[in-house]
């Protein structure tokens, strides 16, 4: 499903056009009237348009746009305004908007245009396709293209000039780093966009030596965010426990689970048995023997004594702790991602051997 992200500030035109939006089933329209709820959605959905009106603040108006430019290059902006004085017609045309409609508006026109675009998408959409083979072919056609990557494991940016990858992003990571975690992915979908703002090259590596450098990362466990198992015990000639089939299966499941952005195993002896993380700065440590405890003293106080998971929310992650097996898990799940609905989508997904 499609998300528009609607700026509120004409509220007579925006509400006209947001009636005729929400009769496509496939869209999802989101409303925001102040700046940090623009953020906060920006941070959380994976947004696929926004649509902003400009007026009044013209040049507020014109700073958000030019932010998103910098941020979210990939990120389609569409505009609804009046003709504007030169000076502001001028700063407008310097940034970089999809789609112009003038006011007043036809709603239902409007609306047709905005579903058409993002259902056809920029410059197309390939599914099915390796991401190395689609860099490969831009790379000799010498293509200066951004790259629109979405997977079970997140979203991130590709962006290329003359064939080369000159930088990426994901929500967590940036450069070389966010290359590296991005070609790692597996079932992708990728959205090819012709055109995106200058951005300022962080990658100066040629594109197939990175690309072989991310597949031995990938292959070996070192991959920026990730985290391997460590050994049971302290010891100079402990060897660590191996990964069991049932902590694979589980792996697996997590890996390709749309929501997830980090998730740690925990054993019964309270030890870190493997940890993946996509953000930059991982969920504070919490020693299971420590959760039980707790989950303990909240069950009675609940006086239900059958307390089956934890929530924690934080800034832009839900924390969601809960035992399976004779494991603890602790898995950070995108705000957007109710709790209890991963669960009982996690237990349905699990094979283990009877």
């Amino acid at each position: 499903m499609k998300k528009i992200l609607i700026i509120d500030k004409d509220d007579v035109t925006l509400r006209s056009l947001l009636q005729v939006l929400q009769r496509y089933s496939d869209l999802e329209v989101i409303v925001a009237k102040e700046r940090t709820y623009i953020s906060r959605a920006l941070q959380q959905l994976q947004i696929d348009l926004v649509v902003s009106d400009i007026e009044g603040t013209e040049e507020r108006c014109m700073d958000l746009i030019e932010t998103l430019n910098q941020h979210y290059p990939t990120l389609p902006v569409d505009v609804l305004s009046v003709d504007l004085p030169p000076h502001l017609e001028s700063r407008l045309g310097s940034l970089h908007v999809a789609r112009r409609f003038k006011k007043p508006v036809d709603a239902k026109k409007t609306a047709d245009t905005i579903y058409r675009q993002l259902t056809k998408g920029a410059a197309g959409q390939l599914k099915g396709i390796s991401l190395t083979s689609v860099l490969q072919l831009m790379n000799i056609e010498q293509k200066r293209c951004a790259l629109h990557i979405q997977s079970p494991l997140g979203s991130g940016d590709l962006f290329m000039h003359d064939g080369e990858l000159i930088s990426a992003r994901t929500a967590t990571l940036t450069g070389v780093d966010a290359a590296y975690r991005i070609l790692s992915w597996e079932h992708v979908s990728i959205d090819l966009v012709d055109s995106y703002p200058e951005i300022k090259q962080d990658i100066f590596v040629p594109l197939m030596p990175l690309v072989m450098e991310a597949l031995r990362l990938k292959d070996e466990q070192k991959l920026p965010g990730v985290v391997p198992p460590p050994p049971l015990e302290s010891g100079e000639n402990t060897k660590a426990a191996p990964i069991t089939l049932m902590e694979k299966q589980i792996i697996a499941v997590l890996d390709r689970f749309p929501g997830v952005v980090e998730y740690k195993l925990y054993n019964q002896q309270n030890l870190l048995r493997f940890s993946r993380s996509e953000r930059r700065q991982a969920s504070a440590e919490i020693p299971p023997v420590d959760l039980k405890e707790k989950i303990g003293q909240i069950s009675v106080a609940l006086k239900t004594g059958n307390l089956k998971h934890m929530v924690i929310n934080e800034k832009n992650v839900t924390c969601l702790i809960f035992p399976f097996k004779d494991l603890w898990l602790h898995v950070g799940l995108r705000r957007d991602q109710a709790a209890n609905q991963f669960l009982q989508q996690f237990k349905t997904k699990i094979e283990l051997p009877t």
